[in-house]
């Protein structure tokens, strides 16, 4: 074999295992940082100065007026928190149903920017936006 085709070879093969050493090691630091536990995220939420909400809760609203009323009780809270106080709001609701509606209307709400969230490890935080009227 010819010296420098052997040569060129070598080279080439370094180049590929340098390539794949790179892969293993961004994959060695994704794995590292998914093992080590959570810390406590701080939560800064923007100041509401929303107009107080109506008095009274309406059992004939639609399910995202509910959930929206829900998340202006609170002033901010997670899908279950928002679901649990569905709960205490309606009896329309048992808790599967609560967390489902609650998780899937802040979602949309979130989606339209009606709502903010703000990701705390691996849940969503949501809040009334402070510029936001809607359903006030």
């Amino acid at each position: 074999m010819n010296k420098e085709l052997f040569y060129k070879q070598l080279l080439q093969e370094e180049k590929d295992l340098v390539a794949t050493l790179e892969a293993v090691r961004l994959l060695k630091k994704r794995y590292e940082a998914d093992s080590k536990p959570q810390t406590s995220i701080p939560f800064n939420e923007p100041a509401h100065d929303f107009t107080a909400m109506s008095d009274g809760y309406d059992q004939e609203w639609v399910q995202k007026e509910k959930v929206l009323y829900a998340l202006k009780h609170i002033t901010k809270g997670t899908a279950e928190d928002v679901a649990k106080t569905l709960l205490s709001l309606d009896n329309e609701f048992d808790e599967s149903k609560a967390f489902n509606i609650a998780t899937i209307k802040l979602s949309r709400l979130y989606r339209d920017g009606i709502i903010g969230a703000t990701k705390v490890g691996k849940k969503y935080r949501y809040f009334v936006k402070p510029s936001n009227n809607v359903y006030n």
